[in-house]
């Protein structure tokens, strides 16, 4: 196949990081080990496939534009839960954004252009504090801001060529043509 110029969009959402069940980087604060489903998430899925497969991906164009968008819910706050202390490995911000950005930076890496998703208000807060703290904590260059100069998105709409691609949370992510 020739190389040709792209555009790649690389779309990864909900990864919950902070919660028990969910994936995280192995290297972990205060002595936490990952259990045997986190474990299997990071090992065989992300960092055994996802990843591989991705970087694979993109050394077979020569030029390209790669927008990453994280789909929101990518920290837990988890406000809804009754037994919170039992779900959650933390409740600290200082401790899971931190762990979330490294398990991502490989992703963060290979990015042009990095678009943060608010994700559901039950998981990352009302205002969606835990994901624009993700976000904040991404390399600056790289996340396109809203209209509003805030880091996080309640849609993202950016153009790619003559597409206008919209993505979200929950729901339909679509692209038209201009």
């Amino acid at each position: 196949m020739p190389k040709q110029k792209v555009w790649v969009d690389t779309l990864i959402g909900d990864t919950h990081v902070g919660h028990k069940t969910a994936i995280c980087h192995p290297d972990m604060p205060d002595g936490y080990v990952q259990n045997k489903y986190q474990r299997w998430l990071y090992e065989n899925v992300f960092a055994g496939t996802f990843l591989p497969e991705l970087k694979d991906f993109l050394k077979s164009y020569r030029s390209k534009t790669t927008h990453v968008i994280y789909g929101g819910d990518m920290v837990e706050r988890d406000w809804k839960s009754r037994n919170k202390e039992n779900e959650m490995w933390s409740r600290d911000y200082r401790e899971s954004v931190p762990n979330a950005i490294k398990l991502l930076k490989p992703l963060t890496a290979m990015a042009d252009y990095i678009h943060v998703i608010k994700g559901n208000q039950a998981h990352s807060g009302a205002s969606g504090e835990a994901d624009e703290l993700f976000a904040y904590a991404l390399p600056h260059e790289k996340v396109v801001k809203n209209s509003s100069n805030r880091w996080i998105h309640d849609v993202a709409y950016y153009k790619v060529g003559d597409l206008l691609i919209q993505a979200k949370h929950k729901g339909k992510n679509k692209s038209k043509k201009n």
